[in-house]
């Protein structure tokens, strides 16, 4: 195995909001990325991961040639409610999920392109339509999943976030909170 290059702050990121927790998956992100190159026939580009904050998501070519991305997350609900959408919208307007491991956290995706952030869209005019067009691709009905959160856990999150850092965002930058 090659060596992991993580995204710079990532562990004082995944430290940060997962505790004691995170620095034990951290321990074992190697061994996982083992299991993924095994369970899937992968092979990973560990030299380029991309840089996310609490997330290791990284190219990968599928057996075939096939470019994809591996996505690997500390365990928890959120990433279930990922997989969850991801399985329910199969693709439709959102990245389409392959495979996954929810009780270790693991997602492979299909690799979209061209892969820009919507920082990179432009002005906010030009996001917000970018944002509407895609949430217009996204019509399906309601599983009726207990996983999703509503808003108001979303604002209760980030009320306890902000409570437990005096007012700050402790390892999230303020600009995505």
């Amino acid at each position: 195995m090659e060596k992991i290059v993580l995204p710079p702050r990532f562990p004082e990121t995944i430290c940060g909001v997962y505790g004691e927790e995170g620095q034990k998956w951290l321990e074992q992100l190697g061994l996982l990325l083992q299991v993924c190159e095994h369970r899937w026939a992968l092979e990973i580009q560990y030299e380029t991961p991309y840089t996310l904050s609490y997330n290791y998501v990284t190219p990968v070519v599928l057996p075939g040639g096939a470019p994809a991305v591996l996505k690997l997350g500390v365990p928890g609900k959120e990433n279930r409610t990922e997989i969850e959408a991801l399985s329910m919208f199969a693709g439709e307007g959102m990245v389409r999920l392959l495979d996954a491991d929810p009780v270790q956290g693991i997602m492979l995706l299909e690799k979209v392109m061209p892969g820009v952030t919507l920082d990179a869209v432009g002005q906010e005019e030009d996001q917000t339509r970018a944002v509407v067009k895609v949430m217009g691709r996204l019509h399906s009905t309601f599983s009726g999943s207990t996983l999703f959160p509503t808003v108001a856990d979303w604002f209760e999150g980030l009320g306890r976030m902000r409570e437990h850092f005096h007012g700050g965002t402790g390892p999230l930058p303020e600009k995505l909170v």
